[in-house]
């Protein structure tokens, strides 16, 4: 019995960070667009559809595993999950302003604010919305 619920407590939240890696792509690809619309960036040889749908759903997959191994450990898993996310994105998001794309100082800060807009939407979906769809009763996966 106790298989079954570790399995399940497994399938959920791999399901989850799989939906939430969906629902990240849609977003960063929506972001992306606009970004890119908005801001006349055109460089994609980092940041490009690929690597965000790639990237959006590995990360997510990962993240989902990781909120499975901390939730046996914590009493508190939910709040610790969430904690450990927001503080990873915004120690990312710093680290996406500290990049060096290009000498001319445009494309740096058009590439800063596009990364650092990848970045934050992926944390903040992956913190919320993984313990969210791992722990709700009637879930969609």
């Amino acid at each position: 019995m106790e298989t079954d619920l570790r399995e399940k407590a497994f399938y959920r939240s791999l399901m989850s960070g799989l939906f939430a890696g969906i629902v990240i792509t849609i977003a960063n690809l929506a972001y992306n667009f606009l970004y890119r619309d908005l801001t006349s960036f055109n460089p994609s040889f980092f940041v490009n559809v690929t690597t965000i749908i790639f990237i959006s759903i590995i990360l997510s997959v990962i993240a989902g595993i990781m909120y499975y191994l901390i939730v046996p450990y914590a009493k508190k898993s939910k709040i610790l999950y969430i904690f450990l996310f927001v503080v990873l994105t915004t120690f990312v998001t710093y680290l996406a302003f500290t990049v060096h794309r290009s000498i001319d100082l445009k494309v740096s800060a058009q590439f800063h604010g596009l990364f650092a807009g990848i970045v934050i939407i992926t944390g903040l979906i992956d913190a919320f919305l993984i313990p969210y769809m791992a722990e709700h009763k009637n879930p969609i996966i």
